[in-house]
């Protein structure tokens, strides 16, 4: 069954690929996908981004929130069935399309767009191909404000605190260390078997040594599928925590993470907290270099520190 689901991945991929091809002849291209009759239209228009949690994964989701907050009511989740998670959790509004919208997605989510509604949306987004710092200029093309980035994770991250239940019945002590440690991806899945994984558990427990308890996050179907023993680990929360509950916990501060390259590590990064990141890299230089530069780093200012040694660098891609 993985294998099938695996294959089918990969072979969307490649359409992806192709089609992008295709459409650089008639799409605007930095990073952001649009028509010159787009990109007119924009600043007096409805946008209507068309997602959910199948082809905009957790990451993707909250580089969206920055700019849903940031363009006020014009913008809006459309999505006809279910909800997308992390904007549920934080108070962003999902409701039904209407005609005078710009429709916007992501490139993952293209070929399902242009097969569900026979059209190409009029803006599309592919995180891969920024070369420069995707998210203030996107806000600029959203909203027509020139923001720091700075400004806009402040913007982003007072609106997570303020949106967030405020009576969890979860504490942590405030005289206690906590690390959260995840050890599952779901966006790329099949580049973690190209990473040493156990430089993820030897974090782990030299932070344990060093007096750090070990929270054990993840899904429900994460703890039913991994039969492994983790010996080092205080407190398992897997299933027992919804992504709101960790959320909030991760803005409480007193918390560093150690797992890969993914929403969580994004979400740490935003709240300023220290984390130990084992990145699954690219298969070829420029993309890898991309996601060091501009990805990984989209939610800090400070340097990450990778557990398998991956450049700070911000190294020419055409070196």
């Amino acid at each position: 069954m993985h294998k099938i689901k695996y294959m089918l991945y990969l072979i969307e991929k490649i359409l992806i690929k192709f089609l992008l091809l295709f459409l650089k002849f008639f799409f605007k291209d930095e990073g952001c996908f649009f028509s010159k009759k787009t990109i007119r239209e924009i600043p007096n228009s409805n946008l209507a981004f068309c997602l959910n949690h199948k082809n905009c994964h957790l990451g993707d989701q909250l580089f969206f929130a920055s700019l849903f907050i940031e363009t006020g009511n014009r913008a809006f989740i459309f999505n006809e069935s279910e909800k997308v998670f992390l904007f549920e959790a934080v108070g962003i509004e999902q409701r039904v399309r209407d005609e005078k919208v710009l429709t916007v997605t992501t490139s993952p989510a293209l070929l399902s767009f242009l097969i569900k509604y026979k059209k190409l949306p009029d803006i599309f987004i592919d995180f891969n191909k920024s070369n420069e710092e995707v998210l203030p200029y996107l806000n600029f093309v959203f909203s027509g404000e020139k923001k720091s980035k700075e400004n806009l994770l402040f913007n982003l991250r007072n609106f997570i605190k303020k949106n967030l239940q405020k009576n969890l019945k979860i504490q942590l002590n405030k005289d206690m260390k906590y690390v959260f440690f995840s050890n599952y991806i779901y966006s790329g899945f099949f580049r973690k078997f190209f990473v040493n994984e156990s430089l993820l558990y030897e974090k782990a427990k030299s932070l344990k040594s060093n007096g750090y308890k070990i929270f054990h996050i993840g899904s429900k179907s994460d703890k039913e599928n991994d039969k492994r023993r983790y010996l080092f680990i205080d407190i398992d929360v897997r299933g027992k925590y919804s992504i709101k509950d960790l959320i909030y916990l991760f803005s409480s501060g007193n918390i560093c993470y150690v797992g890969y390259d993914g929403f969580w590590g994004h979400i740490s990064h935003l709240f300023c907290n220290k984390s130990y990141i084992l990145f699954r890299g690219k298969f070829t230089k420029k993309p890898y270099m991309i996601h060091i530069n501009f990805i990984n780093n989209f939610f800090t200012r400070k340097d990450i520190h990778y557990l398998n040694g991956s450049s700070q660098k911000k190294i020419s891609l055409f070196d």
